[in-house]
């Protein structure tokens, strides 16, 4: 409880110093006024994304059904996904997801795909050197799953609409992503597989229509817009 009590006594203090707070998100500035009482002047300058590397990224020749793409550590929650994959084969015998990424879970994902029998479902890409590689999985896929628990943003929520994904993400306390989840193209279900297989099926059925999402507004340079804005410039 210590490092936690510390944390929270820093972050008391460092909005007592600022007149003016730029927030990255609607759901860190709402906190800012209501749980660490800010008083001050308060901007809001969302996080962007790379849209043209997006925009220009090939789709893999290979498809999928779902796409995960992120580090492979604990609190991200592949392992849900996967048993998840695993209620879903049973009306989706030739579901295919892929898991693009590294991490230190990488093994202990590995071990968990031959246990559940989904050696032939289930693609660990390992970690890609390039965005354009990430990028090519995600838009050659139908519905990108982040089963994490701690997210402070969530960008990849809006690579994955940029890249016409619809998005599943979890209910968590510790998850900023569930705030980007728009109700026309992604749902937040409840942290245990067969909500997560079930939410999955729901956004899988809903797959073949367009998202009405113009991915170019979550670029960067709207953010640097907002930004100059901010400032006065």
């Amino acid at each position: 409880y210590v490092p936690g009590t510390v944390a929270y006594m820093l972050e008391r203090f460092s909005v007592a110093m600022p007149n003016h707070i730029i927030a990255v998100s609607e759901r860190t500035r709402d906190l800012l006024r209501s749980e660490l009482h800010y008083k001050g002047k308060l901007s809001l300058v969302p996080n962007g994304i790379d849209y043209t590397t997006i925009k220009n990224a090939k789709v893999n020749a290979e498809k999928t059904d779902l796409v995960y793409a992120g580090r492979l550590v604990r609190h991200k929650r592949v392992d849900l996904l996967l048993d998840a994959v695993k209620l879903l084969k049973k009306t989706h015998p030739n579901i295919r997801v892929a898991v693009v990424g590294g991490g230190p879970e990488l093994g202990r994902l590995k071990a968990q795909i031959e246990h559940l029998g989904l050696q032939e479902n289930v693609q660990l890409t390992g970690r890609l050197e390039q965005n354009d590689e990430v990028f090519s999985y995600m838009k050659s896929s139908k519905v990108f799953v982040s089963p994490s628990t701690r997210e402070g943003f969530g960008i990849t929520i809006l690579e994955a609409y940029a890249c016409g994904l619809r998005v599943v993400t979890v209910r968590h306390r510790d998850n900023a992503a569930q705030y980007l989840i728009r109700p026309d193209a992604g749902i937040i279900s409840e942290l245990n597989a067969e909500a997560l297989a079930e939410a999955i099926d729901s956004q899988l059925k809903l797959a073949s229509k367009k998202l009405g999402i113009n991915g170019a507004q979550f670029d960067w340079s709207s953010s640097v817009d907002a930004l100059l804005e901010a400032y006065g410039v």
